[in-house]
């Protein structure tokens, strides 16, 4: 199964090592992880290796097409990148719409979310009504893996910055929203997966 990881990189110097941004998608080949880099790159990919055991664990997590971001030292000589820090991922299947009890969640892509909530709903109404004419609000996610199952996800809008947990159980989302400031269990949400609504 093949992992790509499809980054920018920005360099500062002309020398064969730099520490820059590492940012893409991520493909394996067999046990190999590599990036295949976009742009005026001296190397076509590059072979990703792991600088401690925290950068290990994160990657060795991730799936293909996930997303990572991170930075790392480039070899421009041998076609490697030592990642050294990830700073937060994406999750390809945490993107698509999710429903619950509460409401609709929307993960448009590897930055942003959308909530629809079902509060004040007639029971009767349906996730694709709710979809259609729920007023959603709107946030800005980063998502970063746990030393356990969990993600860790911090939720920010114009109004407040939040941050909850979510652990993938087969095709669904145990989702735990924490209070930012007692650390308190506010919301729980069993969220199963729904295909796309057609627009």
């Amino acid at each position: 199964m093949i992992k790509l990881l499809i980054f920018s990189l920005i360099f500062g110097c002309s020398t064969s090592f730099s520490a820059e941004q590492v940012t893409g998608k991520v493909i394996r080949e067999g046990t190999s992880t590599y990036i295949e880099a976009s742009g005026e790159n001296i190397c076509k990919r590059y072979h990703l290796d792991s600088g401690n055991k925290e950068t290990e664990k994160t990657l060795f997590k991730l799936s293909s097409g996930d997303f990572v971001n991170g930075s790392g030292i480039v070899d421009n000589i041998s076609c490697r990148v030592l990642l050294q820090n990830v700073d937060y991922v994406g999750l390809k299947r945490l993107l698509g719409y999710w429903y619950s009890e509460e409401g609709i969640v929307s993960v448009k892509n590897f930055n942003y979310l959308s909530f629809y909530s079902a509060r004040g709903k007639s029971s009767s109404t349906s996730a694709q009504n709710l979809f259609k004419t729920g007023t959603p609000t709107n946030y800005r996610y980063s998502l970063m893996p746990s030393d356990s199952s969990e993600w860790i996800v911090f939720l920010s809008n114009s109004d407040s910055t939040t941050f909850a947990t979510i652990q993938f159980i087969r095709e669904s989302i145990l989702m735990k929203v924490f209070h930012s400031e007692t650390g308190d269990v506010i919301k729980v949400l069993n969220l199963s997966k729904w295909a796309s609504p057609k627009q």
